[in-house]
């Protein structure tokens, strides 16, 4: 099946390729401030042998944009789940998820599927094989480059990638300042949504148990860094 022939394919790729450092956690626990530090400055020309981050949220919400956004865009104008995403979730009357500029409004697909277990998994299947493609290009374009590779990753032991890393971070944070961060993060969303985003997730002592190092994320922003 497709899962079969991606695990084999990215087994033979890491073959050549270096494996990268995993940072996951949950939602709103902190692991995109924890990356930021490694992350190249966009103009530094000098790439080869940095840091490279490579951030799956930003390529999901990337691939969330239309297409005539990425026109010169590669990977992004071949590479993109807009149209199906509209076909399957709808976009007239009551099921409307485009803003005003044709862009996908997040804040409403989310509140169709995080309420949703199928809906959930019917979007996965639309994202999560063309994300990990764009991930995979990524891994081999900074092998080449020679730079030390670090991917955030949310949902690193839901898809069962342990094996590509050669080591795995987790953030920790308590669930009462999880769902604290969160309500001040995102203010639009009800407490309800809030704790039914974080609900849709593996439970965040499972990921401890799974990782190879613990960053306590409890205390400051500078505490973190």
């Amino acid at each position: 099946d497709n899962n079969s022939r991606y695990f084999i394919t990215t087994a033979l790729i890491l073959r050549i390729a270096k494996r990268p450092i995993g940072v996951t956690s949950n939602i709103s626990c902190g692991k995109s401030t924890f990356v930021s530090p490694f992350k190249s400055s966009p103009t530094d020309s000098s790439l080869t042998g940095s840091t490279k981050v490579i951030d799956l949220d930003a390529i999901a919400h990337k691939i969330l944009l239309p297409p005539s956004l990425h026109a010169w865009n590669f990977p992004y104008n071949f590479i993109n789940s807009y149209g199906p995403i509209l076909s399957t979730f709808g976009k007239n009357g009551d099921t409307n998820i485009l803003n005003n500029d044709g862009t996908i409004n997040r804040t409403k697909l989310g509140g169709i599927i995080f309420s949703d277990p199928e809906k959930r998994r019917k979007l996965n299947k639309l994202t999560h094989p063309k994300i990990r493609t764009i991930m995979i290009l990524e891994i081999l374009l900074s092998t080449f480059l020679g730079s030390v590779l670090i991917i955030d990753i949310p949902l690193l032991f839901e898809s069962h990638l342990q094996f590509m890393f050669s080591s795995i971070y987790v953030i920790s944070l308590e669930p009462e300042e999880q769902l604290k961060r969160l309500k001040n993060r995102n203010k639009e969303l009800k407490e309800k949504e809030c704790k039914e985003r974080i609900e849709s997730q593996m439970k965040l002592t499972k990921k401890i148990s799974l990782a190879d190092h613990v960053i306590d994320n409890n205390g400051s922003e500078s505490d973190l860094l």
